[in-house]
């Protein structure tokens, strides 16, 4: 999609917002994830029917755009939206960004595509508890996602896990796979 005198990919976005979170802000972060189940500490760790302030956790798996891990270990998820055909696409969907291990979720988006459609992207942003990042030359918080407090740190195990895919899709990403 073009946008001014850029032209925006969702492999051009991720790999932004790989120098941003990764580079910027040493955080560890990777593209393309897919949300299933895994074992960790023991168990399995599984995308099911749980209970968080009545809304309901997917009970199968999803690939998510981008990930990243704070320094308090505290997974997020990033969705890439390019048009708004593609972000209205995303509502009509019956399995929603909530994995178990997601502590808060993002949009992101170029500026211009926010700009021209400014009230519904906010209206959904908070309709689905989601937060909005922005790009123009840099990437900008417009809100801030809200957090799912029964969300706890990643154990060691499961940021293993994580970091262990990160790995991988960047290093196939670097292949040209």
């Amino acid at each position: 999609m073009n946008y001014g005198d850029y032209k925006y990919t969702e492999d051009s976005l991720s790999l932004r917002l790989g120098r941003h979170y990764g580079i910027k802000r040493g955080l560890d972060c990777g593209p393309n994830i897919i949300m299933s189940q895994y074992k960790a500490d023991g168990e399995w760790v599984i995308a099911k029917i749980m209970q968080d302030k009545h809304k309901m956790y997917c009970s199968f798996e999803y690939e998510a755009d981008f990930l990243y891990i704070t320094k308090d270990r505290y997974l997020y998820e990033v969705e890439i939206k390019l048009s708004i055909a593609d972000f209205r696409a995303d509502q009509q969907k019956t399995l929603y960004h909530n994995f178990p291990d997601v502590r808060g979720f993002y949009y992101c988006m170029p500026m211009e595509l926010y700009a021209k459609h400014k009230e519904e992207v906010l209206r959904v942003c908070k309709e689905k508890d989601a937060g909005l990042i922005v790009e123009s030359n840099e990437f900008k918080v417009i809100k801030k996602a809200p957090q799912r407090k029964s969300v706890e740190p990643l154990t060691d195990s499961r940021y293993l896990h994580y970091i262990r895919l990160f790995a991988k899709k960047w290093v196939r990403r670097r292949e040209g796979k």
